[in-house]
């Protein structure tokens, strides 16, 4: 079972990085849900029975780094498009008040 719970961590950190990769926040989020479901569940286990938890931990915190650079990114994207989008609105408002 823990092996099973395991693959089953794996694979939803697998989806939940292409879903950061391919902009797809709200499946994100939703995988993020069932997956901590999951880890909470395995390492309950896990620290009663098995000896690779350090390597799972390993594993999962490596994917988890690059899921919240993809999320960092599109943070820092947004974050650019809406400066773009204020400096636009005061350079109309700016050309409204000059007329």
């Amino acid at each position: 079972m823990n092996q099973e719970t395991f693959n089953q961590i794996l694979e939803l950190t697998d989806q939940m990085l292409n879903s950061a990769k391919e902009e797809q926040w709200d499946d994100l989020f939703t995988l993020e849900k069932t997956r901590d479901g999951l880890i909470k569940k395995y390492f309950v286990d896990s620290l009663l029975k098995d000896e690779n938890l350090a390597d799972a931990v390993r594993q999962v915190l490596s994917k988890d780094q690059q899921i919240q650079n993809e999320v960092r990114q599109e943070r820092d994207r947004l974050a650019q498009e809406l400066k773009k989008v204020t400096q636009g609105k005061n350079a109309v408002k700016s050309y409204a008040n000059a007329g």
